[in-house]
Order: C-alpha cells, then sequence, then structure tokens
C-alpha cells in the first residue's frame, strides 16, 4: 500500500457549490413571487389614485430590491468558489523534512 496522496479534494469547495446551487435556486422563486402582482397592477387591477401609484411604485422597488439580494448573494457564493483551492493538504500525508 503506498503513501497517502500529499492532498485531498477540498470540502468547502463541494459544500460552496451545492450552496450555490441553493442559491440559485432560491434566487429563481424569489425573483419571480411578485410577477402576479406586477401583471395585474399592469393590467390596471388598482389605478387613478394617487394610493394605487404609491402602492405600484413600492412593488416595482421591491422587485428590483429582491433581485438585487438575491443576485448578489449568488455573486458572493460564486466569488468564494473562485478563490477557494481545488485541494487542500493530505493530513494523513507525510510532511516533507525540516
Amino acid at each position: 500500500m503506498g503513501d497517502p496522496p500529499p492532498t485531498l479534494p477540498n470540502p468547502r469547495l463541494a459544500d460552496l457549490k451545492t450552496a450555490l446551487t441553493n442559491a440559485k435556486s432560491v434566487q429563481s422563486t424569489a425573483d419571480h413571487r411578485l410577477d402576479g402582482v406586477v401583471a395585474a397592477m399592469n393590467g390596471h387591477a388598482w389605478g387613478g389614485t394617487a394610493a394605487a401609484d404609491a402602492f405600484f411604485g413600492e412593488l416595482r422597488a421591491n422587485v428590483r430590491n429582491i433581485h438585487t439580494a438575491t443576485q448578489g448573494c449568488v455573486d458572493n457564493v460564486q466569488t468564494a468558489i473562485d478563490h477557494c483551492p481545488a485541494a487542500v493538504p493530505n493530513p494523513a500525508a507525510k510532511q516533507p523534512a525540516k
């Protein structure tokens, strides 16, 4: 039986890839959560009043904010993946002599 390999696949990288998949799933759901309300407002479900206009303005701002937040999460996890080494030292491997 030979010596153990000097490096192992980085378990953090696998966890980050799972987190990215989860973040993208949340993003795709959250980014469309208000689509029905926006479509109704675009169809003039409630209009013609200052309150309706204010509501619709806030609704559109919330849609943008949700997208910004979910995209930020996806981007942060992707950045972590980009900076995560693929392999880590194997603690069971022989250490070079000093």
